[in-house]
């Protein structure tokens, strides 16, 4: 018993924080899930009500590269590799895509939002219209 309230009690704090737990949506009976191409969300759903998109500088720090110095000579020393390492960083465009299917009335928004054409995020909004 003291188990089956504690599930409740979590369900109802979650649902109350207001977090969103979209990763999927049916949609004229077909599962439409993030990982989902645009093709593939297109031939499930038809086209959205409204598409809007732009392009993003996203900087990332990858992997650090080595910097071996080189001697008087001009060949390379054998150091700590440690000692001469510098992050690397990493510039990409990305290509953002929000879509919006207003599903009539009876049935929420979705806001689905796709990275270089790859399905990354589903938001619900309100009742349609």
């Amino acid at each position: 018993m003291k188990r089956f309230a504690f599930i409740i009690s979590l369900s109802l704090l979650i649902l109350a924080s207001g977090y969103d737990l979209s990763f999927a949506f049916r949609c004229s009976g077909r599962i439409v899930s993030v990982g989902d191409t645009k093709f593939d969300v297109i031939k499930k759903c038809g086209e959205p009500s409204f598409k809007d998109t732009w392009v993003e500088n996203r900087i990332s720090r990858d992997l650090y590269r080595e910097i071996i110095p080189k001697d008087e000579k001009g060949s390379k020393r054998e150091l700590e590799r440690k000692d001469y390492r510098e992050p690397l960083f990493v510039e990409e465009y990305v290509v953002i895509e929000e879509w919006t299917y207003n599903l009539g009335p009876n049935r929420f928004i979705r806001y689905l939002r796709f990275e270089n054409g790859k399905l990354v995020r589903i938001r619900t909004g309100d009742y349609g219209y």
